[in-house]
């Protein structure tokens, strides 16, 4: 009964283990899921970074705006203080000309740091990448390590059934599993015993 028992309690385990698979299954499947939004949330932020136009940015398009309503006031400024100093046309025409090239230049420096933004985001990018690389691959290990526990714990309960119940033990009263004694000699015996000993008295 003490063997009946460990097999008991080796099966209470195999099915403990495989009620707990299902449970770290569910939650590795949230973990995965989320995992897999994250993945796409990477990719996603490193194409918004990476292809954008940094001139169309909107904290670009501000500067842009505040800077070209300053040269338009200064311009006006000019223009009205030319009328009362008398200064001449070609002076306010000038002036205005460096207000323009002041501009161009700021664009062209901002339009200068679009490589270094991609620089900046294909680094996060990837950085990002490998932190959740490394997450996927323990969802696969901790699958992967499950699933080596259920099948350890079968082979266990397999080797405890064999071992209580070898095949060398299934015998009763003398008899093999055939039905015959284990003496290759001696005669079966039938349920009319009487008839089979008159048969090899006769």
């Amino acid at each position: 009964m003490a063997g009946i028992g460990s097999l008991i309690g080796i099966g209470a385990g195999l099915l403990g283990n495989i009620f707990g698979g299902i449970g770290s299954a569910r939650q590795r499947e949230k973990a995965q899921t989320q995992l897999d939004n994250q993945i796409k949330e990477n990719e996603n932020l490193f194409n918004k970074d990476y292809y954008q136009d940094i001139l169309s940015r909107s904290d670009v398009q501000n500067l842009l705006r505040n800077t070209r309503n300053r040269i338009a006031d200064a311009n006006k400024i000019a223009s009205n203080t030319a009328v009362v100093t008398g200064a001449t046309p070609e002076s306010v025409a000038a002036q205005k000309k460096n207000y323009a090239k002041a501009y161009s230049d700021l664009v062209s420096n901002i339009a200068s740091q679009s490589s270094l933004l991609k620089q900046r985001a294909e680094d996060r990018y990837l950085a990002n990448k490998n932190i959740l690389l490394g997450q996927q691959a323990d969802l696969y290990n901790d699958r992967a390590s499950q699933w080596s526990n259920v099948a350890s714990n079968a082979g266990n309960i397999l080797g405890a059934f064999s071992a209580l119940y070898p095949l060398s033990t299934n015998k009763q009263s003398g008899k093999s599993l055939s039905g015959f004694a284990d003496n290759p000699n001696e005669i079966p015996k039938t349920k009319n015993s009487n008839y089979t000993d008159n048969i090899f008295l006769a």
